[in-house]
C-alpha cells in the first residue's frame, strides 16, 4: 500500500485493515477526513512558521534602518596626525560611534578610512 507523508494512504484504493480485511466506505471516509485534518494542521503550522520568520526578517531590517553609516576618508601628513585624533574625538562628542578605522600609507601621507554609525534619533533631533 502506497503512503504519503504522515503515514496516510495516498489513495483509498486497496485500503485494508491490519487484519487483511477491506475497510468499509465509512472507514475510508474517516481515514480521508483524518488525513485532510492532518494536512490542514501541517499547513497552519507552516504558515505560522513562515510568519514568524518574516516577522524576524522585518524586525532585523527595521533595526538596521535605525542607523546610518557615514564613511569618512581623511588624508593627512605624518606630522598632522592630531587632526585624525581630533576628528575621532568630535565624532564621539556628537554621539557618533566609530565602528572601525583602516589606516594606510599613501606616499608621504597617512590615509584613514573611518566607518562610523549614527543613530537616526540623533539626526532627527538636529532638525
Amino acid at each position: 500500500m502506497a503512503h504519503q507523508q504522515g503515514g496516510y494512504p495516498s489513495s483509498t484504493k486497496g485500503i485494508e485493515r491490519r487484519t487483511g480485511e477491506a475497510l468499509s466506505r465509512a472507514d475510508q471516509i474517516d481515514e480521508a477526513t483524518n488525513y485532510i485534518k492532518n494536512l490542514e494542521t501541517m499547513v497552519k503550522t507552516a504558515q505560522e512558521r513562515k510568519e514568524s520568520l518574516m516577522e524576524r526578517k522585518r524586525s532585523r531590517s527595521d533595526s538596521s534602518s535605525t542607523s546610518k553609516a557615514p564613511k569618512i576618508i581623511l588624508m593627512c601628513g605624518f606630522d598632522n596626525q592630531y587632526i585624525f585624533s581630533e576628528i575621532v574625538r568630535i565624532l564621539h562628542e556628537e554621539n557618533i560611534e566609530v565602528k572601525s578605522v583602516h589606516s594606510s600609507f599613501a606616499g608621504n601621507s597617512m590615509l584613514h578610512f573611518v566607518h562610523a554609525e549614527i543613530n537616526v534619533s540623533v539626526i532627527t533631533s538636529l532638525f
